[in-house]
């Protein structure tokens, strides 16, 4: 890794939370998890130089890399053309969180078939990625919020995929358990340590897998539940009839909430399973009776 930034005049930058995976061991393990076949797309976000990009490229038959650093990208493309992988690989430079979903949907679409061939919607749509230690939580609510992919198989630092994997009532169960748990099904596969990765991170890692779960939440229920997790983890040792006082000052619009949701009032929210504060926040829009 350290002759390949070399020779591209690069370093790593701490601003973009750069640690690059240098073991390819770990890279096939990570695409072996995500069982890409010749007839799926890959979306990868965070391409890096290629650690990852390369096994996806000979596994898949469409590889979408999204690389907000213009000078990784650059010498990726280089990486895949003496790999001879360049022409199944789509280097997209952008913030994947900036990245407009239409433009997504675009590439993502384009990449479901060949030049002057028939489209094959029925192409799945794969994710993968190392994702950034700094902007780990938004990328992973931005994703689980993006209808459309089949399956995600992502890394995260070790305290990120402790949290989404935390029982109620325990210190790492948080609203980011909540978002992620009510959209999709969460298995952690496998830690990494920090020591295959340059520049050495103070953290280990884990790779997650995650599905969709077969109901989706509508844009009204995501809007809901976020304020009630916001109201529910805002000041954790409330009580949800306190808590829930910052949705409506009214008393008894909270406790209709609560009657209407089957939820106690004088339980925490840290107390509630994923789907228990999910039903509060469909009471809250039935009670509150505004789009």
């Amino acid at each position: 890794m350290q002759a390949i930034l070399t020779r591209y005049q690069l370093r790593p930058r701490r601003r973009l939370s750069q640690h690059f995976l240098v073991d390819p061991r770990q890279a096939d393990r990570i695409a072996d998890a995500l069982e890409a076949s010749p007839g799926d797309v890959v979306l990868e976000i965070g391409s890096g130089l290629g650690a990852l990009t390369l096994p996806l490229a000979r596994r898949a038959r469409w590889v979408v890399a999204i690389e907000r650093d213009a000078s990784l990208a650059s010498a990726l493309a280089d990486i895949l053309v003496s790999h001879g992988l360049r022409p199944t690989v789509d280097l997209v430079v952008a913030d994947a969180l900036r990245l407009p979903l239409t433009h997504l949907k675009e590439l993502v679409a384009s990449a479901r078939h060949e030049p002057g061939t028939v489209p094959r919607p029925q192409a799945r749509v794969l994710v993968a990625g190392n994702l950034p230690y700094g902007i780990t939580s938004p990328l992973l609510l931005w994703l689980v919020d993006e209808p459309g992919w089949h399956r995600a198989v992502v890394m995260v630092q070790k305290e990120v995929a402790d949290r989404l994997a935390a029982a109620p009532s325990t210190p790492a169960y948080g609203s980011l358990t909540v978002a992620v748990a009510t959209r999709c099904r969460v298995r952690p596969l496998f830690d990494v340590s920090r020591r295959c990765f340059f520049p050495v991170p103070e953290v280990d890692s884990t790779v997650l897998q995650l599905e969709p779960l077969p109901r989706q939440l509508a844009p009204e229920e995501r809007r809901r539940l976020e304020q009630v997790l916001r109201a529910a983890f805002g000041q954790r040792r409330k009580t949800l009839r306190n808590a829930l006082r910052s949705l409506t000052p009214d008393p008894a619009k909270v406790q209709a909430i609560l009657d209407r949701a089957g939820v106690d009032g004088a339980l925490r929210g840290e107390a509630l399973e994923p789907e228990r504060l999910l039903d509060l926040a469909r009471a809250w829009a039935a009670i509150d009776g505004r789009p």
